[in-house]
């Protein structure tokens, strides 16, 4: 790809400008998928264990900078990671969410956001909200059920309650038909934040342990898009070790 510049007559760096920020991606970074994440810290993101493979490098996306970053630790068991980037280019206050007071309630009004089908509609994070619908999923108790549209690249995004606080991971959709069942396509799963918090707080420098208060869907959803950020799996380095 890197010599069809030549057949317009244009440098390579204006090649790479006619192309959407997809391809620019995949071109420069060997992006392979994509997934959503949040700042919970200056330079630690929140996001889903399948977010990168074992064999894959890990770069997030936020505003616009493409940042290394590593796998610190993970939990595949109930799908969550937890990311470390350097955050030598980024100047100034980073804004975060953070883990609080409450976990998630049957009938609860819950948000999020995140990057639906990246690769198509060009990096834009939607807004979602939502009620959560079941705290108890059979097959794996440690996720809550809501009902919304899930795409690829919605996981790993963070679900909030009013007062901005973690309730848990979005890390899944219902993928029909399961147990011989045919399900609805507009169900999401997400993984209960009593389930990792303290776990990932031990990474995080301590909270001075506010409680907000009730927010908005305008202010959340504005709070939510600044610490969003999206998560890169990449092709292998080189000297990548199996």
């Amino acid at each position: 790809m890197r010599n069809h510049h030549n057949a317009f007559g244009i440098s390579f760096s204006e090649f790479v400008a006619t192309m959407n920020k997809a391809e620019q991606l995949e071109l420069l970074h060997g992006v392979r998928s994509c997934a959503s994440g949040a700042l919970i810290g200056r330079n630690l993101v929140l996001t889903a264990d399948h977010a990168i493979e074992a064999d894959e490098c890990a770069k997030i996306l936020y505003k616009e900078t493409v940042l290394e970053a590593k796998v610190l630790v993970r939990f595949p068991k109930i799908d969550v990671m937890l990311l470390e980037f350097d955050d030598s280019n980024i100047v100034g206050n980073v804004p975060r969410l953070e883990f609080g007071f409450s976990e998630a309630r049957l009938g609860q009004r819950v948000y999020s956001l995140g990057f639906p089908l990246p690769s198509q509609i060009n990096y834009t994070p939607l807004f979602y909200s939502f009620e959560v619908t079941s705290l108890m999923v059979h097959t794996k108790p440690h996720f809550f059920q809501f009902q919304s549209e899930i795409s690829d690249g919605n996981s790993g995004m963070p679900v909030v309650n009013d007062r901005l606080e973690i309730v848990g991971i979005v890390t899944s959709k219902a993928r029909s038909p399961i147990l011989g069942k045919e399900l609805p396509n507009n169900w999401g799963f997400a993984t209960k934040s009593q389930y990792f918090a303290n776990s990932i707080k031990r990474y995080l420098p301590a909270s001075s342990a506010h409680r907000h208060s009730r927010l908005s869907s305008e202010k959340i959803a504005k709070h939510l898009e600044a610490t969003a950020v999206l998560v890169l799996a990449c092709g292998a380095t080189k000297n990548a070790k199996n």
